[in-house]
């Protein structure tokens, strides 16, 4: 019932139902274009013209199936309070499994533990490719300004901005006796 699983269920319902690539392709922008947009009365405006051409295309059950489905499908677009299922769930679970797959399980409970962890930590501070903000953001905006943060997405400028770590701090200087400094 989200669109994110809905718009997979455009490819998966076009493969049962057309043989050809090229019956597919013809059909498949148009059909999940339905629910890319920010704005309800388009979608019920592309609904409307896919309708008209459901017959002739042949995708009249997937059409009445979505008309029968809008009521839920409709809150979240352009909502700002309901997800917009770019979901982030999903997102969250994809790059799980990619980690999983890679370390070929967990051998101990005490491995599973810390690799959880490390997960975590790397998953909530990384910036993802299309939206530019790491998932900490949405919770604290400040997250940004985090050496931890600066550290994983852009590591070199975050050690180029350190300086000379082993360098004596400036406060050492008020520390010392004042014939120790001249």
């Amino acid at each position: 019932m989200c669109r994110f699983h809905h718009q997979q269920g455009v490819t998966h319902w076009l493969q049962q139902h057309f043989r050809t690539d090229a019956e597919i392709n013809a059909r498949q922008p148009v059909m999940k274009k339905v629910l890319q947009t920010r704005d309800k009365r388009t979608v019920r405006r592309r609904l409307a013209r896919l309708r008209a051409r459901a017959s002739e295309w042949g995708i009249t059950p997937w059409v009445s199936r979505v008309e029968e489905k809008l009521p839920e499908l409709i809150g979240s677009v352009g909502s700002v309070r309901l997800p917009s299922t770019t979901n982030a769930v999903e997102r969250f679970f994809r790059a799980f499994q990619r980690f999983y797959r890679t370390r070929g399980g967990f051998h101990s409970v005490l491995s599973a533990k810390r690799e959880l962890l490390l997960f975590l930590v790397v998953y909530v501070f990384t910036q993802h490719a299309t939206t530019g903000q790491a998932p900490i953001e949405v919770i604290v905006p400040e997250a940004r300004r985090m050496p931890l943060y600066r550290f994983i997405n852009d590591p070199f400028r975050a050690l180029q901005e350190r300086g000379n770590v082993k360098g004596t701090p400036p406060i050492a200087d008020l520390l010392q006796p004042k014939a120790a400094t001249a």
